[in-house]
């Protein structure tokens, strides 16, 4: 039986829930879970052409009570930074967007 050290990176799991408005009026709700403190959400392969609102959830498996929300109105924004205390999002709003995560503490 493996022992595991809930406090370690290795054991934390953050379930993020995306949800997404493109500027043609397309929404997506695309749910991630990640291990790391900093990685890529969204990239090109994904294809969401340009976004105009933008919704993140952010959940700790260990701690679910532990929620982040971020939700943005982008206009006419190809580089957006989002920063929360816990939390920085960056939207690369081009032909297809791309978002990535990183974890402050």
């Amino acid at each position: 039986m493996n022992n595991y050290n809930l406090n370690s990176n290795e054991n934390i799991f953050y379930i993020f829930q995306i949800k997404i408005k493109t500027i043609n009026n397309i929404k997506y709700i695309i749910k991630r879970v990640k291990q790391e403190k900093h990685g890529n959400l969204i990239n090109e392969l994904d294809e969401i052409e340009k976004i105009s609102s933008l919704k993140i959830d952010i959940y700790d498996l260990n701690d679910p009570t532990n929620g982040i929300l971020i939700k943005k109105n982008i206009i006419n924004d190809n580089n957006i930074i989002i920063k929360n205390k816990n939390v920085l999002i960056h939207v690369n709003n081009d032909n297809y967007t791309t978002i990535n995560y990183k974890f402050l503490n």
